[in-house]
Formats: structure tokens, C-alpha cells, sequence
């Protein structure tokens, strides 16, 4: 009976000091997973520039929609239609052209949760509440009236679908880097390309978009002509 009891208390300890162990393992996992995911790319003084000019184009879309006045308005397209998409460019603007924007773009060095929360704030503001809640429904609305409006629906369909989808890909990129190994100098140097591909890849996917925008804001203003 004795060995039996000194024998469980051998069994109790070697198990406990085997989850220990385990426990210690992956907690330097995860210290080298950090050190993985820490990779980081310079921002260059080009991006700079592009943010700039996403920032003018988003100024102009605001000037174009509110060079608009309802009360003054003597053109051929309905009235309210016009009033609609004026107020759909200005949410546009509204939701994109935050602090959060300005902070994701003006970083001097992206790592990759820079990488996850620019997906993030394209799929939750740009995508959702400005491409698919403003934009698609001028496409699928039947009150909006407005000239050429309704052959140019399939080819706005597929236009922001592009773009809705654009972010998966890297999405899927950015969760794919979260592992348990100790890194190597070839996983530090892949890891800091797909950091660097996958911030190009997003800063396209923004200015892409919000170039879209720009041109829904273009063909505004030729109705605001006539």
C-alpha cells in the first residue's frame, strides 16, 4: 500500500512537471511567435503621396456633392434623386475620412496588425458603409431617376463587387502568420515581404475605391451641368 501511495505521488509530480514544461515551452513559442509577426517595413516617402492625394480626392468628392443646392436646382433630373446620391457621396466622405484613416495612412512603420487593422477598416467603413450600404443601392433602388443611371448598373454591380472582394486575399495572409515555431532568417525575410506585398496590395484596395467614389462624384457633376 505504501509503494502504491509513493508511487502515485511520483506519477502526480512527473505529470505536473510535464505540463510545466509544456506550459513553459509554449509560452517562449509564443515570445518567438511575437518576435515572427514583429517583422516590419518602412514606409516610403511615395505612399506618403498617395495618401495625399486620396485625402484631395475625398476634399473634391465633398465639394462636389455640396456644390449641389436643392433649393436652386433647374436642371432636367429629378429632384430627389439628386438630393439622394448628394447625400450618399457625403457619407461616403463622412465615413472614410476619419482620424482612424489618417492614422492607418500616415505610419512611418507598418507591421502586420497595421496590415490586419487596414483590412479591418476597409471591410467594416469602406466596404460595408460606404461601397455596399451608399453606392450598390444606387444600383438596386428603383426611386433613383436619373439619366443613364440604369445601363450603367450591371457594370456599378460588378465594379464594387471587385471591390468588396478585394481584401480576402490578404486577410487570409495576415491569419496565416500566427504559428508556433521558433522563426529562421527565411521565415523573418517572407514574413517582412508579405508584410511589405500585403500593405502595397491594401493602399491599392483604399485607393481604388475611393477613387470609384471620385468618379460616381464626376458623373454628379455633369448632372449638376445640364
Amino acid at each position: 500500500m505504501k509503494i502504491i501511495k509513493e508511487f502515485s505521488y511520483v506519477f502526480a509530480f512527473s505529470i505536473t512537471g510535464l505540463i510545466f514544461g509544456f506550459s513553459f515551452f509554449l509560452l517562449f513559442s509564443n515570445i518567438y511567435s511575437y518576435k515572427e509577426v514583429n517583422s516590419s517595413y518602412e514606409v516610403q516617402d511615395t505612399e506618403f503621396t498617395t495618401y495625399k492625394e486620396m485625402k484631395q480626392k475625398l476634399n473634391s468628392i465633398r465639394g462636389i456633392a455640396n456644390s449641389f443646392d436643392s433649393n436652386n436646382y433647374k436642371g432636367q433630373e429629378d429632384l430627389f434623386s439628386m438630393v439622394q446620391v448628394q447625400s450618399k457621396l457625403n457619407t461616403c466622405v463622412d465615413k472614410i475620412d476619419t482620424s482612424s484613416f489618417d492614422k492607418l495612412l500616415t505610419k512611418n512603420k507598418i507591421y502586420i496588425k497595421d496590415n490586419y487593422e487596414m483590412q479591418q477598416y476597409y471591410q467594416s467603413v469602406i466596404s460595408d458603409e460606404c461601397l455596399v450600404k451608399q453606392l450598390y443601392d444606387l444600383t438596386t433602388n428603383k426611386n433613383l431617376k436619373l439619366s443613364g443611371l440604369d445601363d450603367s448598373s450591371l457594370f456599378l454591380q460588378n465594379e464594387i463587387d471587385n471591390l468588396i472582394k478585394s481584401t480576402d486575399y490578404i486577410q487570409k495572409e495576415i491569419k496565416s502568420n500566427s504559428s508556433y515555431y521558433f522563426p529562421s532568417t527565411n521565415i523573418k525575410e517572407t514574413l517582412y515581404d508579405k508584410t511589405r506585398d500585403s500593405y502595397y496590395s491594401l493602399l491599392d484596395d483604399y485607393k481604388n475605391s475611393i477613387d470609384f467614389v471620385y468618379d460616381i462624384a464626376l458623373w454628379y457633376q455633369k448632372k449638376l451641368e445640364v
